[in-house]
């Protein structure tokens, strides 16, 4: 006789049903991933270099992930950046983490993990407001040797045929367009761009693991690429600017090959995504140290594949005194907005065609700023700047201009323009200026103080809690209500005689 099971407890077996065939599943991963050799086939042994690092300098979050993603079995090290931050004694913009764990064993590790990513899949996982990036090790899909010779097994590499390894279509391009193969933490160290950033630490043992000689390269103060630079900078033309970047930011000196491997590629520059293209130039904005980021680019005669709009103007010694200025009032804080720096970067080319424009037999621009359209427009539209951050670069350079004195037809109304949304932003611009240029302070403190004044002026004033007869009294919420010895107003008048 069989036994009937009610709607609760056939539910129930369902969904017990359910979690066990899950569990027992294989790791499945998107289509597109490949599977990498197993770690016996590692060729070569790291540099294994013990090093102390404080607990206090590294983040107790990334350590449980390290540590969480140890006991289940799984390698797993802090990489790149903030390794080599730690061993230069700077304080690491973040962490990361990379490990031989797949995304979705990483998931069923961590309820706060959340997968993105559709050139590679990476895992986010969520402590509040901070995320720490957590990724597979990969390889590079043009072959473990890194060479793209023809023992790689073919001209792309692993034998693999245009278009699988993640290459464009023509048969001489190493163009990188999918980096989505598994591989081991060798082909991981191996598949960076600079020595300095394919370091792994490993944090329960307390050493870290050089397959690159990326320790000697930090020694030396040097940026070296991993394997023939100009093979390195032809797979991605961001690394580029990446180059610069850590040169002027560490001041660290590029090695002479890939110096000349930068200045040849530049071009390819035009090929990258511009997203990441953009987001790199406002990284070097923002470093702290652009003015020496632009003098990089303007040695190897990059300026123009980067930024063509700036690169013919006539006076570079202006916009590397804004830059300066600009490095001075942030200093790497990376506090100004993406708007604010942009502005920066064409106020001096704007300038001039401004000039242009008052010498010129037709006279003055229709619109004051047809000549920010003309410099800046064909720059957002390349590359893909929000309307949002262009809208506020034109709201910045138009209340620069009110502030310097130099714009507006109709009288300046001050209370008005501190109201404006755009105004410190404005106000900040002013400032580096001022520190640009050599002038006084004056004009700015007084706008400071007119914008703290405003300020005062729109804060409310503080309720203030009473308890004498006849005074309001306020909730905790805020609602006023009467004492109750005053319900119709005197204490007398509520007497019953």
């Amino acid at each position: 006789m069989g036994m009937t099971l009610t709607g609760k407890k056939r539910t129930k077996a369902r969904r017990q049903g359910g979690r066990r065939r899950r569990e027992r599943e294989p790791d499945a991963e998107p289509a597109g991933w490949q599977d990498a050799p197993s770690p016996a086939t590692s060729s070569r042994e790291p540099l294994r270099q013990p090093v102390e690092i404080p607990a206090a300098r590294l983040d107790l979050d990334t350590l449980k992930i390290v540590r969480r993603l140890s006991r289940y079995g799984h390698e797993a090290y802090l990489v790149g950046g903030c390794v080599r931050d730690l061993l230069l004694e700077r304080v690491p913009k973040d962490f990361d983490v990379a490990t031989s764990a797949r995304p979705r064993q990483i998931k069923r590790l961590f309820g706060n993990c959340r997968i993105i990513g559709r050139r590679f899949k990476l895992a986010h996982i969520h402590f509040g407001d901070k995320i720490i990036e957590v990724s597979t090790f990969r390889r590079n899909p043009l072959g473990v040797g890194d060479d793209h010779d023809e023992s790689a097994g073919g001209p792309n590499g692993a034998g693999e045929p245009n278009g699988t390894g993640g290459l464009s279509g023509e048969e001489d391009d190493l163009l990188i367009l999918r980096d989505n193969v598994y591989g081991t933490a060798e082909e991981d160290a191996l598949r960076r761009d600079f020595t300095i950033n394919a370091l792994f630490y490993d944090v329960e043992r307390r050493v870290v693991l050089d397959w690159t000689g990326g320790l000697a390269d930090i020694r030396r103060k040097r940026i070296a690429t991993i394997g023939d630079p100009e093979i390195r900078f032809r797979e991605d033309p961001v690394r580029i600017l990446r180059a610069a970047e850590f040169s002027a930011r560490l001041g660290f000196r590029i090695e002479r090959r890939a110096a000349a491997a930068m200045e040849a590629c530049g071009p390819d520059i035009d090929r990258a995504a511009r997203p990441r293209v953009l987001e790199e130039i406002l990284q070097a904005l923002s470093s702290g140290r652009a003015a020496a980021v632009l003098d990089t680019l303007v040695r190897l005669h990059l300026l123009d594949p980067v930024v063509p709009e700036i690169a013919d103007q006539q006076d570079l010694d202006r916009l590397r005194a804004d830059l300066a200025a600009v490095d001075e009032l942030d200093g790497g804080r990376r506090e100004l907005s993406d708007a604010l720096l942009l502005t920066f970067l064409f106020r001096t080319r704007i300038e001039e065609e401004e000039r242009l424009y008052a010498t010129d037999e037709d006279g003055p621009p229709l619109h004051p700023l047809e000549p920010l359209e003309k410099i800046f427009g064909p720059f957002a539209e390349r590359m893909g700047v929000s309307r949002k951050t262009s809208q506020r670069v034109r709201e910045i350079q138009l209340g620069l201009r009110r502030l310097l004195g130099t714009g507006g037809r109709r009288p300046l109304n001050p209370s008005l323009l501190v109201r404006r949304a755009h105004f410190p932003e404005s106000l900040a611009a002013l400032r580096i200026v001022c520190l640009a240029e050599g002038r006084s302070l004056e004009r700015y403190r007084t706008w400071q103080d007119r914008l703290e004044a405003s300020h005062a002026a729109r804060r409310p004033a503080p309720a203030e809690k009473k308890g004498a007869a006849g005074r309001r009294v306020f909730k905790r919420g805020g609602t006023p209500r009467r004492d109750r010895t005053s319900a119709s107003g005197s204490g007398d008048q509520c007497s019953i005689h």
